[in-house]
């Protein structure tokens, strides 16, 4: 458990980590702390005087932390723990982790005296165990957001103890949690199911405008694109009406989204112009970024290379202008597609280059998000040197990118290998390696019968058939040079090494 520091400011308990200037004023006071946490805030005011007067240390200055206050808890207290966990940033989910094990005693504590503060840890450390499971590793794959669940569970069975208006909000908002936590293990019947009923505790409550935007993400993310434009579309009326510039711009970018997932690029081409504009009016520079690179996806979807690579190059310095890293790696990326489509293989190579080295940079802080488009990539960077007729570096890259694939085991990555697979097997028709092109075609026939990728089926017969048919030919022209020419008797493969070597 990282040790934090416990301290006494101007009457007001502060609570802050070691080596660290950032800090939480509770709202609780010294009288309402007990006899044992006061005594723990003097131990550690004593020692911090100690150091800074450059005295010796005894065995009741030694460093403290929180976890020796457990049982001394009071509900001042564990609103104390309650507003630390809120310290760390929505990113920082190790940060809310370091405070679980305090965080339980907290919430023993606040059931009886603060059953909302209670329900507020749940949905933090549920927040936390979501967000880790882009972290963890294959052999925990699942564990984080089982956890998930298991805690947003225990907020909505909380929020169903607190009774009022806010118990029913935070019913819903469970709800919500939840879905999001079956989408991601491929339950999206029990998603709906949840989401339906948080759905139908907004409208009994009357005003669920402001949750708009959340459900339609939801129900976009579950590939229910009319519901979502739906909700959107209220959403957006509701930010006209108000004249929200902010929400409106969120608002048509989102509408945007969902009519280039249909496949209605002028549509959606109008809508992220809209946003970008509202966004440049109001300064948001991730929101022109983020309506730039959409734009430059639809401009490439209709064949229009020069608008869709000045729109990913205007994203791309947006990027490194307010340092997205992650943006930046997605905007190389998009303009090595671009040029590749141009057949401007050399300069597709040096930016997809780009975005390899930052998709791997970003590892430890996105883990499998941050892998998989590293093995994206790769793959990208194997078709690309295949063009090139380099057979045994698209090989190595295309190697790559399977084993990325076979680690993360998304359901994008899964379908990634099976193409990085398929050009496996025509690399090593190329290079004469028959045999193993049509294992590789087989396979990939096989996967993709599985998943039900119709390309992917096309390809692998296709692939199959030219490997037979190279096979053969070589192994013909194979019996040929070794037939015994007329008057010779001597075979003609013989016969023209002879004459290469005279």
């Amino acid at each position: 458990f990282h040790p934090y520091q416990i301290r006494l400011d101007r009457g007001d308990l502060i609570c802050a980590p070691r080596d660290d200037d950032r800090y939480i004023k509770s709202s609780c006071k010294p009288e309402l702390l007990s006899a044992d946490a006061r005594d723990l805030i003097r131990r550690e005011c004593s020692r911090g005087e100690g150091s800074r007067q450059g005295g010796g240390t005894t065995e009741a200055d030694e460093d403290v932390d929180l976890q020796q206050a457990q049982s001394a808890l009071t509900a001042g207290e564990s609103e104390m723990i309650v507003n630390l966990m809120e310290l760390h940033t929505a990113e920082n989910w190790r940060g809310i982790m370091e405070l679980e094990q305090v965080a339980s005693s907290a919430i023993a504590h606040l059931q009886a005296t603060r059953p909302d503060s209670a329900t507020k840890i749940y949905f933090m450390l549920g927040d936390a165990y979501y967000g880790l499971r882009l972290l963890e590793s294959p052999s925990t794959h699942g564990s984080t957001i089982t956890r998930a669940i298991n805690v947003f569970e225990k907020a909505l069975e909380n929020s169903k103890r607190i009774g009022n208006r806010e118990g029913w909000t935070g019913q819903a908002m469970a709800c919500v949690q939840l879905g999001r936590c079956y989408v991601w293990i491929g339950d999206q019947a029990k998603a709906i199911e949840l989401l339906e009923q948080s759905e139908a505790i907004f409208e009994e409550l009357g005003d669920w405008s402001d949750d708009l935007q959340s459900f339609g993400d939801c129900y976009r993310s579950f590939g229910m694109i009319g519901k979502a434009i739906e909700l959107y579309e209220q959403d957006h009326a509701i930010a006209v009406k108000t004249g929200n510039r902010a929400r409106m711009s969120v608002g048509c970018f989102n509408l945007g989204l969902c009519h280039k997932k249909l496949g209605e690029n002028h549509t959606a081409i109008e809508l992220l112009e809209t946003s970008r504009d509202i966004a440049e009016e109001l300064g948001d520079r991730q929101g022109v970024l983020n309506a730039c690179s959409n734009l430059g996806d639809c401009y490439l979807e209709t064949n229009r290379l020069g608008k869709a690579i000045n729109l990913h190059e205007l994203s791309l310095e947006t990027a490194k202008e307010i340092n997205d890293r992650e943006g930046e790696g997605l905007e190389y990326n998009n303009l090595g597609i671009c040029h590749w489509m141009l057949g401007d293989y050399e300069q597709t190579i040096d930016f997809y280059e780009q975005a390899r080295t930052i998709a791997l940079s970003l590892v430890e802080k996105m883990g499998n998000t941050a892998k998989e488009r590293a093995g994206d990539v790769c793959q990208n960077l194997g078709l690309s040197y295949e063009s090139l007729g380099q057979y045994e570096k698209a090989i190595g890259l295309l190697e790559q990118a399977r084993a990325i694939a076979q680690q993360v085991k998304s359901d994008r990555s899964v379908r990634f290998e099976v193409r990085s697979v398929g050009a496996l097997g025509r690399c090593k028709t190329s290079i004469g390696e028959y045999a193993q092109a049509i294992t590789h075609h087989t396979e990939q026939w096989e996967n993709a019968q599985e998943l039900n990728i119709p390309d992917d089926l096309v390809g692998a017969a296709l692939g199959q058939g030219v490997s037979l048919w190279a096979q053969a030919r070589a192994e013909h022209h194979a019996a040929v040079a070794a037939f015994p020419l007329p008057g010779t008797g001597y075979p003609a493969a013989y016969i023209e090494s002879l004459r290469n070597a005279a």
